[in-house]
C-alpha cells in the first residue's frame, strides 16, 4: 500500500510540477524533472523499495543520497538531479500532508 502511494505521488508530482512550472522552486526543468523521475525509478527501485523522502529530516536523506548515489554509481549530475527531484517529493508530500519531516517508526 505504501510503495502504491508513493508511486501515485511520484506521478502527481511529475504531471502538477509540468503543467504548473511548479519545478522551477528546487532548479529542476520538465526535461530534468522526466529524466529524474525516470533515474529514481530505475536506478533506485531497482535495488529496494521506494522510500518516500518527506519520511526522513533532511539530513538523514542527504546522507542516504550521497551513500546510495555512490553505490548506484550515479555520476555528479545524476546525483544532483536526484537530489533536486528528491526535494520536489518532499515538497509536494509535505504539502499534502500537512507535515513536514516525519520520521518513519
Amino acid at each position: 500500500m505504501k510503495q502504491l502511494k508513493l508511486a501515485a505521488l511520484l506521478v502527481t508530482v511529475t504531471l502538477l510540477a509540468i503543467s504548473t512550472g511548479a519545478t522551477e522552486s528546487p532548479g529542476i526543468s520538465p526535461r530534468e524533472l522526466k529524466e529524474a523521475k525516470k533515474l529514481y525509478l530505475g536506478k533506485c527501485a531497482k535495488c529496494h523499495e521506494l522510500h518516500s523522502p518527506a519520511a526522513y529530516t533532511p539530513m538523514q536523506w542527504n546522507d542516504w543520497l550521497v551513500k546510495m548515489s555512490r553505490t548506484s554509481r550515479l555520476n555528479p549530475e545524476q546525483e544532483k538531479m536526484l537530489k533536486r527531484y528528491t526535494e520536489l517529493l518532499r515538497e509536494m508530500a509535505a504539502r499534502n500532508s500537512g507535515q513536514t519531516n516525519s520520521i518513519p517508526k
